[in-house]
């Protein structure tokens, strides 16, 4: 008598089979794993950037861990720093509450991006990349706060910029772009910002400068309208900072390399 194989039988053979052989059973497509070379170029690119953050960050100065609402569970700090104007010899003084990535993690966002917007992280973009960071931004993001900056006009002497989770904003109360030095009001106005005191939101996302545009091309579906755009990049960077993704860098990778 000939034995006969039940169906389920069969089918626990088949995979018993293919396990004994190497062979594994079809699957759904998985996330591409990395290049050999991707460790290579983010400890590389790491090393490069150190020094770099060091003299880019000039607001990072007396910290003080804050919570602020919205940011629990990150390690948000408060800087109160000081800027030289040298047209008038003036020195100004301010505090901003920031949420700065080390050198490594700042690699290994561009790294990632640079692979998901080219297919490689060769040393071409991943300067360009670094390069456009530091000129942008110091590789800084201001969760509140004042950052002083002088480029509207580039005049020697440094405006009032107010931010909000990480873009321009200007807020009810302080003078945007003003040249002289904010009140202990205002200050503190800057640095307890909410939605309600915003009366308009610039389009330039740090830590990339990644517009709306940019965003929604890049597949981004969230509503990106007025302050809706601080809610965007407050949630993909909170997002990014437990990952070695930052969706916000791929589409302005995806855009301009």
């Amino acid at each position: 008598m000939n034995a006969r194989t039940s169906p389920c039988a069969s089918l626990w053979l088949a995979l018993l089979t293919c396990l004994g052989s190497g062979a594994s059973p079809a699957q759904s497509p998985s996330r591409p794993q990395p290049e050999p070379g991707r460790e290579a170029a983010v400890q590389r690119l790491a090393e490069q950037l150190a020094p770099r953050l060091t003299r880019a960050r000039y607001m990072e100065s007396d910290p003080q861990p804050v919570i602020v609402p919205g940011w629990e569970g990150f390690p948000t700090v408060k800087y109160t720093y000081s800027v030289h104007d040298h047209s008038t010899g003036a020195t100004k003084t301010a505090s901003v509450i920031m949420l700065n990535p080390d050198a490594r993690q700042l690699a290994r966002w561009i790294v990632t991006a640079c692979m998901e917007a080219k297919g490689s992280a060769d040393e071409a973009s991943t300067r360009k990349l670094a390069d456009h960071i530091i000129s942008q931004s110091g590789a800084q993001f201001p969760v509140r706060g004042v950052v002083y900056e002088d480029i509207l006009p580039a005049n020697g002497i440094n405006e009032v910029y107010c931010f909000m989770d990480g873009v321009t904003v200007k807020i009810n109360g302080v003078d945007h772009r003003g040249e002289k030095q904010p009140s202990p009001e205002q200050m503190q106005k800057a640095l307890n910002t909410v939605v309600a005191d915003v009366t308009w939101v610039g389009k330039y996302a740090r830590l990339q400068s990644t517009t709306r545009e940019e965003y929604q091309k890049a597949g981004g579906k969230e509503d990106v309208e007025g302050t809706a755009w601080l809610n965007v990049n407050r949630k993909l960077y909170q997002a990014a900072w437990k990952s070695d993704r930052n969706e916000l860098m791929i589409a302005w990778a995806r855009a301009h390399l």
